[in-house]
């Protein structure tokens, strides 16, 4: 189902581009259009009745957000000393908007929602299946961005897996948009 995703994705990508919507516009509709797509394709082929979870209780709010600053230091960190270009450049308020709300929404909701927790639901309950389904979803999450740190999003991923089990998809939401905003910021105070 995933690479079926990747290759519509970046078929669907290339397409809003041609009608001359931005990179980080085309990729925000892609993504959003996928997402109900495959939804849908979970729902009825799979077999799939789970419904996100939305609400969130504070302190698990609270520990998602750490969750995601913590895993965004850790790649600010690692970031310094990778090599490779810089992926700054200069963003708009609506830019950084769609890299901060809209993104970690619909990539939570696929990786995490539809993925995750399709596979957690499905496979046998042990620690070793718990690590195995979260490892592999993590390098799904990992290998679909194409810039030139993606190896580092296994950390990340891992991450707001273990967010994702520990309250529900709200929670990987808001450690996604936390870690997304701190290296939004990160990126501009390093290359400062």
């Amino acid at each position: 189902m995933h690479i079926l995703y990747r290759l519509l994705f970046s078929e669907i990508d290339v397409f809003l581009r041609g009608w001359q919507l931005p990179l980080y516009a085309s990729s925000a509709v892609a993504g959003a259009i996928l997402l109900l797509l495959a939804g849908l394709a979970y729902r009825f082929l799979l077999e799939d009745s789970r419904i996100p979870g939305l609400s969130i209780k504070p302190e698990k709010a609270a520990q998602s957000l750490a969750g995601g600053l913590l895993a965004g230091l850790v790649v600010i960190l690692i970031s310094y000393f990778w090599p490779g270009e810089s992926s700054r450049s200069d963003l708009t308020i609506l830019q950084a908007a769609v890299l901060v709300l809209l993104i970690p929404v619909v990539e939570e909701l696929y990786y995490r929602q539809l993925m995750l927790g399709y596979l957690l639901k499905r496979m046998p309950s042990t620690k070793a299946m718990f690590w195995g389904m979260q490892a592999i979803v993590a390098l799904c999450f990992a290998f679909s961005h194409d810039y030139f740190i993606a190896p580092v999003l296994l950390i990340p991923g891992l991450a707001f897996g273990l967010l994702f089990s520990r309250a529900n998809v709200a929670g990987s939401i808001l450690a996604h948009a936390a870690y997304n905003a701190l290296l939004l910021g990160g990126t501009y105070a390093m290359d400062s």
